[in-house]
């Protein structure tokens, strides 16, 4: 992750994050080429201000999404479902929330389930030791009265049960000529159908269930 030289943290090419926004982040954002806003905060906690009004003057995309701090409302259905939102929203996207923690967690989450950023690296559950080992130093970069154990502990349980995942589902399995069936491709996968002869794929897949491995 790189420091880009404001109060964002850029975590990769798709996503900054932050803490609380204010008039001045709200100008940063257009100048680094922010095009969505992904707001984790409830609407009762202190200090929450809206700056929605600001964000659509600049042309910036907001969506709402609150979350807890404490993770024992978390599941995996929610991830997903959180997860998928974030695709949908228009790169690069900022994610923010009160003190940037639960913000930095979710940026990991969406970085380690997506192939393009793990770069296939997470093919065996303990990998993902290793990559929250080189990711975690944005922990650092946020400072805030929050327990932040349980929430780095949930996201590295949540990214272990999407790598067993991929490693139990179904490869690309031919049934007849012109028909092939497969689980969840991967990014490497979906590069190399053309070299099965497949002109095309239809996905069965809804939206809520992209917190997986891939694209």
């Amino acid at each position: 992750p790189a420091q880009s030289p404001s109060s964002l943290l850029r975590l990769n090419a798709e996503v900054f994050l932050g803490a609380q926004i204010d008039e001045n982040s709200t100008i940063e954002l257009q100048k680094f080429g922010v095009k969505s806003v992904f707001n984790l905060r409830r609407p009762e906690e202190e200090g929450n201000v809206d700056f929605a009004p600001e964000l659509t003057q600049l042309g910036i995309g907001l969506t709402n999404y609150p979350i807890s701090f404490d993770t024992s409302t978390w599941t995996e259905d929610l991830l997903d479902k959180l997860l998928s939102a974030l695709d949908e929203c228009k790169k690069p996207a900022m994610i923010y929330c009160q003190y940037g923690l639960r913000a930095a967690m979710i940026g990991m989450a969406h970085s380690a389930t997506r192939s393009r950023f793990n770069q296939g690296k997470l093919r065996q559950e303990q990998d993902t030791k290793t990559f929250f080992s080189e990711h975690e130093a944005v922990l650092e970069n946020f400072r805030g009265p929050v327990d932040t154990v349980s929430m780095r502990e949930y996201v590295k349980k949540y990214v272990a049960s999407k790598v067993k995942n991929m490693l139990t589902r179904p490869g690309l399995t031919q049934l007849q000529t012109d028909i092939f069936i497969s689980g969840q491709l991967t990014e490497e996968e979906i590069e190399n159908l053309s070299g099965h002869g497949i002109k095309s794929v239809l996905n069965m897949r809804p939206l809520a269930e992209s917190g997986q491995f891939g694209a």
